[in-house]
């Protein structure tokens, strides 16, 4: 049986009557704009991206947006990111690209913590015992 996550919703989103996703006040492009043509260079992550934490995009819309898995969409911000770009994250509204020293380090001190509960959290599983 296949565990499937249930989406939240999304406050403050829908369809603008000129086909735009809209998150509250910012526009969002219309997703058939942005999907490369056959044959053509494949769109970045970072280039659907909006700058500034106010502006975050939720991963929900990057699927909408790209028509892409989340799993895909991670490993493409994984990629950009390990080639140069600044995309930050916050677990309240999504990815943006940072404006300012203050918003990266923000996103890397969140970052660090989460690293820091996964390695104690694996330290406590290969310290418990295994029933036989």
């Amino acid at each position: 049986m296949k565990n499937e996550k249930t989406p939240l919703p999304v406050c403050g989103t829908g369809s603008g009557e000129d086909g735009q996703l809209s998150l509250g006040e910012v526009r969002l492009p219309d997703p058939d704009s942005i999907m490369p043509r056959p044959g053509a260079q494949a769109v970045s992550i970072s280039s659907l991206l909006l700058r500034g934490s106010a502006n975050a995009v939720p991963l929900q819309h990057l699927q909408r947006m790209t028509g892409l898995d989340e799993r895909v969409i991670r490993r493409m911000i994984w990629h950009e990111r390990q080639g140069g770009a600044c995309i930050c994250v916050n677990c309240r509204d999504g990815y943006f690209l940072a404006v300012s020293e203050a918003e990266r380090e923000a996103c890397v001190r969140s970052m660090l913590h989460r690293s820091e509960e996964i390695r104690r959290t694996a330290e406590a599983i290969a310290a418990a015992e295994v029933e036989t």
